[in-house]
């Protein structure tokens, strides 16, 4: 029986599998042989590596973090592929992704019957018509918008350059295409032969789709939620012994679960602490495993990464955990020293030839790589998973976002 269609949009974190590039988002629409429309998938996917040219599909390291890998979502996108004639613009670019991601998790996949809406364009649409034959001219010329795709779907408003929007926008130029040559056998004879294909067996996986309008949800427990789950002041001067003494307990294991929140929380209110008690108290017990790291006068690859993640577990600020690994009590002005290597990842706002040019002018090293000498890695999003950031979190060394990171070193 015939399936149809499915068209299929891919953004990615660069141009090609054979350099390590990764899928960061599908967006598919199914359709049936009819051209009715039968479904759609979208969901970011998490690459695992840092996410490429934000400035073109629009997506962040944050945005990623929480979404699902792509062995979760592999299933879903071979039962889309099962039996359906797989549609593209440049459909050999996301083929290239879509072999080398389902290679890599062990599927023997058959050679997909796929149609290509660019040769298609090039062969039926006169080249005086339409500006130049990418997806969004030719689009254009059939009065397409991804605004009136996301309309006709159901669904609401997506971006150019997201995938779920160009699939839309791919979908209905197939059909605007489809009725300009009903007769021709070419659409027959793809959907004849796809659905002869034998696809790989799969299993499906409990899977949580992300789109693009969802926002990240913090992976990390903190006992900030200890602080807004009390009250703003307190009329009391409550003893914080008791309170302490159950922090550092939770602490111990450097795990803080559901339960051990609850319990901090019914601490804090049962002994009527205030945000500012609390948020002292909480400080108090940073600086003393600080002042504990730093009794032999000097870090451990070990004891930096012990200090952001307990700085990360209590809601410290990321200034004051920073001078902590600088070796200032946390009071004074957060300063790096001169000569300290500063190294860069990710597609910042400005060329980074200019931010590099800033960091030189100040007195800092711009280091190619991270290593032990390393003093701060400045990311264009410091959720970013690239392999600099990788190793300065396995060095314990701290990343600061753009803005912060320059504003570190302009003070």
């Amino acid at each position: 029986m015939r399936r149809g269609y499915a068209v299929l949009d891919l953004e990615t974190t660069g141009l090609s599998p054979k350099y390590g590039d990764r899928i960061v988002e599908v967006g598919a629409v199914y359709l049936t042989p009819d051209l009715r429309l039968e479904g759609s998938i979208e969901t970011i996917v998490n690459p695992k590596r840092d996410v490429g040219p934000t400035s073109i599909h629009g997506l962040t390291a944050t945005d990623v973090l929480d979404a699902p890998t792509f062995d979760q979502v592999a299933p879903i996108i071979l039962d889309m592929l099962d039996g359906r004639v797989l549609v593209g613009h440049n459909i050999r670019f996301d083929l290239n992704f879509l072999n080398a991601e389902l290679s890599s998790e062990g599927y023997e996949i058959p050679e997909v019957v796929s149609i290509d809406t660019l040769l298609v364009a090039r062969k039926l649409l006169d080249r005086a018509w339409v500006p130049s034959f990418k997806l969004h001219d030719v689009a254009r010329y059939f009065g397409i918008t991804t605004e009136a795709a996301c309309e006709f779907a159901g669904v609401g408003p997506r971006a150019a350059h997201s995938a779920l929007g160009d699939a839309l926008v791919t979908a209905l130029s197939l059909c605007q295409f489809i009725h300009a040559s009903p007769k021709s056998g070419f659409w027959d004879s793809h959907l004849d032969s796809a659905e002869k294909l034998i696809w790989p067996e799969r299993v499906f996986l409990e899977v949580k789709e992300k789109r693009r309008d969802e926002k990240s949800e913090k992976l990390e427990l903190s006992t900030l939620a200890v602080i807004e789950a009390v009250s703003a002041t307190s009329l009391v001067a409550p003893s914080t012994e008791l309170y302490s003494d159950r922090l550092n307990e939770v602490l111990e294991d450097r795990v803080l679960d559901p339960d051990e929140l609850d319990q901090l929380i019914k601490v804090a209110r049962d002994l009527g602490f205030d945000k500012a008690t609390l948020g002292s108290l909480h400080r108090g017990v940073f600086d003393g495993i600080v002042q504990e790291a730093w009794l032999d006068g000097k870090l451990s690859i070990d004891e930096r990464k012990d200090i952001q993640l307990v700085a990360e577990l209590l809601g410290i600020e990321i200034e004051t955990m920073m001078s902590a690994m600088l070796g200032g009590n946390g009071s004074e002005q957060l300063t790096l020293p001169a000569g300290s290597v500063i190294v860069l990842t990710g597609e910042m706002s400005k060329p980074r030839e200019e931010v590099e040019s800033e960091i030189l002018a100040r007195g800092f090293v711009v280091g190619g790589s991270v290593s032990k000498k390393t003093a701060l890695v400045i990311a264009a999003d410091p959720n970013t998973q690239s392999g600099k950031a990788k190793r300065a979190r396995d060095l314990g060394i701290p990343i600061l976002g753009e803005g912060e990171g320059l504003s570190l070193i302009r003070s």
